[in-house]
């Protein structure tokens, strides 16, 4: 067996659902708009989370669940989820949710099951007449009706606000009234998904055919200032040879879609989505069909096996590669030293939070 691609695990996120029911522009459920018939909308079961090994759950520090395609908390069976994984071990739990879904007492049951560690992180983007231009199909006040009846049950709540050109001018009122409902922290954070919606020529459209636009303040993510290529050619020929530092195998961190794949990061599982109906000239191609799918279905190897596979190996490898031999182009728009790269896992550690506690 060759090396794996990391030994013990910090974190891991996983995507438990491929169900929502927002429909915000830039997502990628929505690359084609109101049309979900090219991928399946289905849920992990709760048995699935015993293919994690409990070598792997007792060194966790995190699980975050989140979603590419879905929402953590659509799936019905969450509630089970949660109980289930809270008795594996001792790691926090961090769940990114729309919050426009159930009702008040299924949050409360959800604040009750959650321990003093563990963190529901609403994204709400905007107050009433503004949140549902990108949140498309979320009602604000049912947001927070549910956010407040989690918060009265003793859950620790966070308010994530994503600023766009249309709301930018309510922050502060958000900002105080995040504190007045009870959140714990307000976080200010940019997109990143402009770049490359510029990138595609693609314009995307909320509520009422708004024009969804990056903010003219300060908020505006430092991927989408940076100078871009004029093309993509350019922009394969200019991330051709830039150094790779996977930042998943830094912090020991790992990526679960809803289909039951083990990825190294959430930008390679959303890629494989990003990339339908699309070709690009890169190894991605040769090594999904080679080394992916169901090599890498949780429900079909065991852990160990993928971890050490022949996927996350030709990933690993494909970082010394030029784009004929393998590289991918997924990992130098994330990980790499190009200042054209779309993305940017740093972003994280430089979001503007105001904490309440």
């Amino acid at each position: 067996m060759s090396m794996p691609f990391y030994s013990k695990l910090r974190e891991i996120e996983i995507e438990n659902s491929g169900i929502c029911n927002a429909a915000c522009p830039q997502c990628v459920r929505e690359i084609y708009p109101g049309d979900h018939s090219w991928f399946e909308e289905k849920y992990l079961a709760v048995d699935f989370f015993d293919r994690i090994p409990d070598s792997v759950y007792k060194d966790l520090e995190l699980i975050r669940f989140a979603g590419t395609i879905g929402d953590p908390c659509a799936a019905p069976n969450f509630l089970e989820v949660i109980k289930y994984v809270r008795e594996k071990a001792s790691f926090k739990i961090h769940i990114s949710t729309n919050g426009g879904m159930k009702n008040p007492d299924w949050w409360t049951r959800l604040g009750k099951i959650l321990g003093p560690n563990d963190t529901i992180q609403f994204a709400i983007d905007g107050l009433e007449d503004t949140n549902d231009i990108y949140r498309v199909n979320v009602n604000w006040r049912k947001v927070v009706e549910n956010a407040q009846a989690f918060i009265k049950a003793g859950g620790y709540a966070d308010w994530q606000y994503i600023v766009f050109q249309h709301n930018e001018h309510q922050i502060e009122q958000a900002r105080e009234l995040a504190k007045q409902l009870g959140f714990k922290n307000f976080i200010v954070k940019p997109s990143h998904r402009f770049f490359l919606d510029e990138l595609f020529g693609v314009n995307r459209y909320g509520k009422n055919n708004t024009l969804i636009q990056p903010p003219t303040s300060s908020h505006v993510h430092k991927v989408v200032l940076q100078p871009k290529p004029l093309n993509l050619d350019s922009w394969f020929q200019k991330s051709e040879h830039t150094c790779i530092e996977c930042y998943a195998q830094k912090d020991r961190a790992a990526y679960i879609d809803y289909l039951g794949h083990l990825w190294p990061c959430c930008y390679l599982g959303a890629g494989l989505w990003v990339r339908h109906g699309r070709k690009f000239p890169d190894g991605w191609d040769d090594l999904w069909e080679r080394s992916g799918g169901q090599h890498i279905d949780l429900h079909k190897q065991d852990w160990d096996i993928v971890v050490a596979g022949d996927f996350f190996n030709g990933i690993a490898d494909s970082w010394a590669k030029d784009y004929t031999n393998g590289r991918l182009a997924t990992c130098a728009g994330t990980c790499s030293s190009f200042d054209g790269r779309y993305n940017d896992p740093a972003e994280f550690d430089t979001l503007d939070v105001t904490s309440y506690e």
